[in-house]
């Protein structure tokens, strides 16, 4: 439990001199303003998801700024389709080296990446991997799943 007395002590008017006025509520906002440094999301990578009725989050897209995922938000959330869209912020470190499980899928033909997926979560990364197997028509070959017909390729890290 925090006692007033050591709240006191460590206020930013210590140094207030006699005759002073009294520091109000608006002087302490200030204060805790200044030192507080804001977080500045719009350099960061937003993450644009959909959800069914169970709750079923879907990755749609990495937007590489605030701006790009705004705009496929909008479009998602005019459509009838999903029973949630949202967006979030993804805030670097908080998916370790360790745990990160990395799903690309490639055209081999064309040597061109297609799609990619950066997960946490191993069931996050299965799901995205049945997913891009549906789409992609992907069967499993030797090391790898793919699609000789079409040359796309599917590569994980796990």
């Amino acid at each position: 439990m925090i006692k007033l007395k050591d709240l006191l002590k460590e206020s930013t008017w210590n140094n207030r001199k006699f005759g002073e006025p009294l520091p109000t509520m608006a002087d302490y906002k200030k204060a805790h303003d200044k030192k507080n440094i804001k977080e500045d999301f719009k350099n960061n990578k937003w993450e644009v998801y959909v959800a069914d009725e169970n709750r079923r989050e879907k990755i749609v897209k990495v937007a590489k700024s605030k701006r790009a995922a705004v705009i496929l938000y909008n479009k998602l959330i005019n459509t009838d389709k999903y029973h949630e869209v949202g967006m979030r912020v993804i805030k670097e470190g908080v998916i370790s080296e360790g745990t990160d499980f990395v799903v690309n899928v490639q055209d081999t033909r064309k040597k061109k990446k297609i799609q990619s997926g950066h997960f946490s979560l191993k069931d996050d990364a299965n799901k995205y991997i049945k997913d891009m197997m549906k789409k992609h028509k992907l069967k499993r070959q030797k090391g790898f799943w793919g699609n000789p017909k079409t040359g796309v390729e599917m590569i994980t890290n796990f």
